[in-house]
This record gives C-alpha cells, structure tokens and sequence, in this order.
C-alpha cells in the first residue's frame, strides 16, 4: 500500500499548493521591502539634481555678477552672459535679492516638487522635497 501511494505521488507533475503558497510569500515580502527603497530613491535622485542646477545658477549669477557689475535681472541677462544653459531651463528661478544673492529654485520632476533655498549667510541651500506641486507663477525671472 505504501509503495502504491509513492508511486502515486512521483507520477504527478507540477507544484503542490503549498509550495505556489509559499513562493508567492516570499515574492510579497521581498516587494514590501523595495517598495520604500525606490520611492526614497526617486527622492534622493530629485534631490540631487535640483541642488546640482541650483549650485550651477549660483555660480552663474556669481560670475555674471563679477563680469558685469550687478547682478542679472532676466533670465535673457544670463544668456546673453554665456549662460544659456540657465537661462534654457524650464524651471523656476525666484527674483535674486541683490543684496545677498538669495533665490529660491523650484523644481518639478517625476511627481515631486523640490524647492531650494539660497541663504547667503551661512552659504548654505535649503532643500525641501514635497510631493506633487507646481511651479509658482510669479517673483520668477523670466525673459522680458
């Protein structure tokens, strides 16, 4: 009789419900531990970028500042000085405060908003990613 119930078993093919149970265990948990990794990747590639074109707005108005005497008041101004690859960005830069060289730089890309800060003072940025957002429509250099 044993020998009829192992005969049995060893003539069917395929996978037993428990084994298709737990493989499909193994999948859910394995996805429930990426899930936060690459949505916290997105932030911090969104992150990145944002400060990178920030860092390189500020050397811009910098040397466009040193170049010309004052500070741009249009993005045209910074094209016009050799930076087009500033001016071109579709982006947002905020008004830059004279005094100190302080603007904000908005960006929105793959369904998150990053706003970056310039605070001259401690020659620091500012970075605050918010899900979702638009670009503010207004204080923003523009072309005239």
């Amino acid at each position: 009789m044993l020998n009829k119930l192992i005969k049995k078993y060893n003539d069917k093919k395929g996978f037993t419900m428990i084994e298709l149970i737990a493989v499909m265990a193994v999948i859910a948990v394995l996805i429930t531990i990426l899930i936060p990794q690459v949505s916290s990747l997105r932030e911090r590639a969104v992150k990145t970028e944002a400060l990178k074109v920030a860092k390189d707005v500020l050397q811009a108005v910098q040397t466009y500042e040193l170049e010309n005497g004052r500070i741009p008041v249009n993005l045209d101004e910074l094209e016009d000085g050799g930076f087009r690859s500033i001016a071109d960005r579709t982006e947002g830069i905020s008004t830059i405060t004279a005094a100190d060289l302080s603007f904000t730089y908005y960006m929105v890309k793959n369904g998150m908003m990053a706003t970056i800060s310039y605070v001259p003072a401690n020659e620091d940025f500012t970075v605050i990613i918010t899900s979702g957002g638009t670009l503010p429509t207004t204080g923003l250099l523009t072309t005239p």
